[in-house]
């Protein structure tokens, strides 16, 4: 036989071989287990122009721009409720061609004598879209939720996606029955303030 041997011993060896470097070149190819990615926070849609400021006593509310502002006592804003304010904040803001938008929380303990004493273990918390049309320097105010602890409850607050709020509230009747009802604000409503 001209001095040829059989190969049958390295055979195994060169599969082995082959074997190990494809499994080898595969681990290096495969894109390495990703730690899964953090939601995105939503956009604070509460900085801008619009300020809210309490007066010195806790009795007056201004909120507004430097050309245009709304001026009123706390009575009035929870409708005779309450006749201080412990917290106003500006939740949103945003400014579409001449309108500026907000919307402002406010929050006061509730009148014991009010409402035949409903809410007199609960807070007001009042919920109120304003517009300041600077262009024909009118406004306009809507009052989307008025709540105390035993007329409508807050039982949950959520931010979304695109910055905007949603509301879980439970309204409870004169005869005790409970509803829910679902408040949502939506964050593209309240555009950001072109630099001008």
């Amino acid at each position: 036989m001209n001095g040829f041997r059989p190969l049958g011993p390295i055979r195994p060896y060169f599969a082995v071989l082959a074997l190990t470097l494809s499994l080898a070149a595969c681990e290096r190819a495969a894109p390495s287990a990703a730690a899964p990615a953090e939601p995105a926070a939503p956009p604070d849609l509460a900085q801008g122009p619009v300020a809210a400021t309490l007066s010195a006593d806790g009795r007056t509310l201004a909120v507004g721009v430097a050309e245009r502002s709304l001026e009123e006592g706390a009575a009035e804003f929870f409708n005779q409720r309450a006749d201080k304010f412990d917290k106003v904040a500006i939740l949103a803001q945003g400014k579409r061609d001449d309108v500026y938008q907000a919307l402002v929380r406010a929050e006061a303990a509730s009148d014991p004598k009010r409402d035949g004493g409903r809410c007199r273990d609960g807070r007001e918390v009042v919920l109120r879209h304003l517009e300041f049309n600077l262009g024909s320097m009118s406004m306009t105010s809507n009052q989307d939720l008025e709540s105390c602890l035993r007329r409508i409850r807050v039982v949950a607050q959520r931010r979304s996606a695109d910055g905007g709020f949603e509301y879980d509230l439970e309204k409870t009747d004169d005869d005790g029955s409970t509803s829910p009802i679902y408040l949502r604000y939506d964050g593209k409503d309240y555009v950001r303030a072109a630099a001008h």
